[in-house]
């Protein structure tokens, strides 16, 4: 968890990321800063390219060495890696294209192409595609096949019950530099946005790479997910409001038809947050339509404050919680009473891979995990509930 900053610290760190120059220098001119505190924080949220970037136009005379050279050794990283991976995913796009198969890259160095126009200004750790349902199989065995391994699977549960009950397939590379998650779905099961995956296909811009062109999801598309993303993890990440941020501003969105997609998907609410939280905390222009409808929603503004405050190392989501699938916050992002019953009853009856390697049954009693998962959660959190009273 990334312990919460100093007033002068956040305000360093929300100047940089907005860029606002005059008051970069103004702080750091000041004087006083905690810098272990400062690049931690940075470091937590994966901003360090952003922030190094501003100090440097403004001037890095009042900034020690070693908060430097530490910053410059994570952009070096993020960098190289950044050049890696996006080779890595023209040759696995490639491979699977040759059979085929439709995959869709997403997230990781498109969105670092798209956001913020360079490779290596954001960094990821893994390739994100999406396939539709029915090409699964084939590639998964293609990335078998290419030098992966499955990290995800697991043994003995029939290949339709895991596409029925997850989303994704994890892989990592067996020399260990890359992992891809291979997504038919864009949301969890207990956090569902219907998307029409369909429509979307028909939507599709193409993006260049260090070494090549890929295509990837429409700006409008792109920004739907990314906010449905955030609000699943509850935006504990600066660099999501930033992502957000950076997409508004380098591209034109059609504003009419990203508020009918997020209509249609019941995600309105979702992507109302990220857009306010891009707005108020990094300095996002949005249209006058926009803003008025994320005004008439009264209920977004205090989302926003209980999600900064989550964010920035504060806030009141109980440490039982923090880890689980559920989060009582989570219920008032979805748009309506029905989904958040859907969310509730996902989470108690949705068994998952968790339920699966903790107790094994046959394949005709499979169905019988939606009546143990309500028993091994309580056994779960009873457990935690327990040590902590204990402490």
């Amino acid at each position: 968890m990334i312990r919460a900053l100093g007033d002068l610290e956040e305000r360093l760190l929300f100047s940089c990321l907005r860029g606002a120059s005059d008051e970069v220098g103004d702080i750091l001119e000041g004087g006083g800063l905690c810098w272990e505190e400062f690049v931690h924080a940075v470091r937590g949220h994966n901003v360090a390219p952003l922030v190094l970037k501003k100090l440097e136009e403004v001037g890095l005379e009042y900034v020690p060495g070693d908060v430097v050279r530490s910053l410059q050794e994570v952009r070096w990283v993020s960098v190289t890696n950044s050049l890696y991976m996006s080779g890595e995913l023209i040759r696995l796009h490639e491979i699977l294209r040759s059979e085929g198969i439709s995959a869709i890259p997403y997230k990781g160095p498109v969105l670092a192409q798209l956001a913020y126009g360079g490779l290596g200004m954001r960094p990821f750790g893994d390739l994100d595609l999406l396939v539709d349902r029915e090409e699964v199989p084939l590639a998964r065995d293609l990335l078998l096949s290419s030098g992966y391994r499955i990290e995800s699977e697991v043994e003995g549960i029939p290949q339709r019950t895991w596409l029925d009950r997850e989303t994704e397939l994890v892989f990592a590379r067996s020399d260990g530099r890359c992992v891809v998650e291979l997504h038919w779905e864009l949301t969890d099961r207990c956090f569902p946005l219907p998307l029409d995956l369909g429509a979307m296909r028909g939507r599709l811009q193409r993006v260049t790479l260090a070494s090549g062109v890929v295509p990837t999801l429409s700006t409008e598309d792109t920004l739907l997910v990314l906010c449905a993303h955030g609000a699943k993890h509850l935006w504990q990440r600066l660099l999501w409001v930033c992502d957000v941020a950076g997409l508004v501003r380098r591209s034109a969105p059609d504003w009419d038809m990203l508020l009918e997609a997020a209509g249609e998907a019941r995600g309105r609410r979702m992507l109302g947050l990220g857009l306010l939280l891009a707005r108020t905390l990094l300095g996002a222009e949005l249209p006058p339509k926009v803003c008025r409808l994320l005004a008439e929603d009264d209920t977004l503004h205090s989302l926003a404050e209980k999600v900064y405050d989550n964010m920035m190392g504060g806030g009141d989501v109980p440490d039982l919680l923090r880890d689980s699938s559920f989060q009582p916050l989570r219920l008032e992002l979805l748009d309506g009473v029905a989904d958040r019953v859907r969310y509730c009853l996902a989470f108690v009856t949705g068994y998952s891979s968790e339920d699966w390697r903790s107790v094994r049954l046959p394949e005709p009693l499979i169905p019988l995990y939606g009546l143990l998962r309500p028993m091994r959660l309580a056994g779960k959190y009873g457990r935690r509930l327990s040590r902590r009273l204990g402490d």
